[in-house]
C-alpha cells in the first residue's frame, strides 16, 4: 500500500483514478490545481504523485518542476494527453535526469495505470505505453 497524490483538474478523470487506486489498496490525497497539488506534497509527502499536466493554477510545467527542484527524489508519473509532444518533452527530459519522473498519455488502460504505478513504486523495466 502506497500513499499517491493525484493532480487533476477533470473531476470524471480524478474520480476514476482515485477509485482504481484505492481498489488496488492504496491510499489517495487528490488535488484539482498545481498550487493545491505542490501544497498537499509538501505538506505530507506521498510515495507517488500521478500529474495531468493541464492543470490550472501553476499548471503545465510549473507543478513538476518546482516538486522535482524542491524534492529531488519525488517520484512523478505523468499522466496526460500529448505527453509526448516536443512541447512537453523538455520538462519531462530536465525532471528525467533526476530519474524520478516518467509519462503515461492518455488514454490509458486501467492495467497500464497500474503497471506504470508498480514499476514506480518497486522498480522494475520501464515500457512507454503510447495512447490508442
Amino acid at each position: 500500500m502506497a500513499c499517491i497524490l493525484l493532480l487533476d483538474d477533470k473531476d470524471a478523470d480524478r474520480h476514476a483514478l482515485r477509485a482504481l487506486l484505492e481498489t488496488d489498496g492504496h491510499l489517495v490525497s487528490e488535488a484539482s490545481d498545481g498550487e493545491a497539488g505542490v501544497d498537499l506534497y509538501r505538506k505530507d509527502r506521498h510515495d507517488l504523485v500521478l500529474l495531468d499536466l493541464t492543470l490550472p493554477r501553476k499548471g503545465g510545467s510549473a507543478p513538476l518542476l518546482n516538486l522535482v527542484s524542491e524534492f529531488p527524489d519525488v517520484k512523478i508519473l505523468v499522466t496526460a494527453r500529448g505527453a509526448e509532444t516536443i512541447g512537453t518533452r523538455k520538462y519531462l527530459e530536465i525532471a528525467d535526469r533526476a530519474g524520478t519522473v516518467r509519462s503515461l498519455a492518455k488514454p490509458f488502460t486501467p492495467e497500464h495505470l497500474r503497471r506504470a504505478v508498480r514499476v514506480m513504486l518497486e522498480g522494475g523495466e520501464w515500457v512507454r505505453v503510447k495512447s490508442s
